[in-house]
Parts: structure tokens; C-alpha cells; sequence
């Protein structure tokens, strides 16, 4: 960590996960989950998800209270 900060990390993680995946996310205080596909996380840890409207965005860890794959 103390190299590459966090960025080594996600480098390995995403490595792991090329193929976009499906999943479904709930964020903390919404009741309704949004859907989208897996595409890693940043260089910061924040989960990335891309939207079916077509929306790139960005969750921190706590703001999610659940991340659901999808098959």
C-alpha cells in the first residue's frame, strides 16, 4: 500500500473481473435497488457500475448495503 496506494489493489482486483457482470445494488436509506453491470472500482475503492440508461457512476462502500449478483 504504501507504493501504490490503494490503485495497486484495485489493479489486481479488477484484473480479476474483466467481464462485466450483473448485478443489482442497494444503497443505504433507498428502497428501491438499482441494476446495472460490475466494472470493478476505482483508485479509490468505489464500486463501479454502469447503468442499463447508459450512466457511469460511482458508489463508496458505505453508502451500499447490499451488492446482489445477478445470474
Amino acid at each position: 500500500l504504501s507504493r501504490n496506494g490503494f490503485a495497486g489493489i484495485a489493479a489486481a482486483l479488477n484484473a480479476r473481473h474483466l467481464r462485466p457482470t450483473s448485478v443489482e445494488i442497494t444503497l443505504n436509506g433507498h428502497h428501491t435497488p438499482l441494476r446495472g453491470r460490475f466494472r470493478g472500482i476505482d483508485d479509490t475503492g468505489r464500486l463501479r457500475i454502469s447503468t442499463a440508461e447508459g450512466f457511469n457512476r460511482t458508489f463508496a462502500a458505505h453508502d451500499v448495503s447490499l451488492l446482489r449478483e445477478l445470474g
